[in-house]
């Protein structure tokens, strides 16, 4: 099984530092740039199914990678979608980071009012990646989603303990292509977090 993992192309929100979370915001115009950028870069990949988040910068992202590749199944699914920062959706880093901070919760447990802590989503990531396996063993598939989302999988597939610097280290870039192989149990990731299209 080989697994194609892209993270949406940059919207206005990532620009100005704002949560999005579950919010239907679309690229902005270097994000479409990019998202046309790693297109071409993936035209040449087999893709048999593509898992897209139901959120519209991820859907324009994948718009554009799966115009070179119209015979692939494409399911949108809300299971990939960005953690929800709840009432801090649409509000800055810096007024999250500080109700963090004046919390009792670590940055993995804190979960914001009517939104998601980092362990929910790794949870729902993990459920996702296991059904992956079970159901879709030999495929080539294509995976568009968001940082947070990536990121758990990343340190899920690793297993690599979930602190604060290791989230930083595996956060991808807008459209940052990684790539994991998979052969019996053997794992091999080929690509990680790379721009190189950019």
């Amino acid at each position: 099984m080989n697994i194609i993992l892209i993270r949406h192309g940059e919207t206005e929100g990532n620009q100005l530092r704002i949560l999005q979370g579950h919010s239907g915001i679309g690229l902005n115009l270097t994000g479409r740039n990019q998202a046309k950028l790693v297109a071409e870069r993936l035209s040449s990949e087999s893709v048999d199914i593509a898992f897209v988040s139901d959120l519209r910068r991820a859907k324009e992202t994948a718009d554009h990678i799966l115009s070179f590749h119209k015979q692939a199944e494409v399911i949108f699914t809300p299971t990939l979608r960005e953690r929800s920062f709840g009432v801090f959706e649409g509000q800055s880093w810096d007024s999250f980071e500080n109700a963090l901070l004046h919390s009792e919760h670590d940055f993995f447990s804190f979960r914001p009012p009517q939104g998601e802590s980092l362990h929910d989503l790794s949870l729902r990531v993990t459920q996702f990646y296991m059904k992956l396996c079970q159901e879709q063993p030999t495929q080539n598939i294509l995976i568009v989603g968001h940082r947070d989302w990536l990121t758990m999988l990343y340190l899920h597939l690793r297993k690599i303990e979930t602190n604060y610097e290791n989230y930083i280290r595996h956060m991808p870039n807008n459209t940052a292509v990684s790539v994991v192989h998979m052969a019996g149990s053997r794992v091999t990731y080929p690509s990680f977090n790379c721009t190189r299209h950019l």
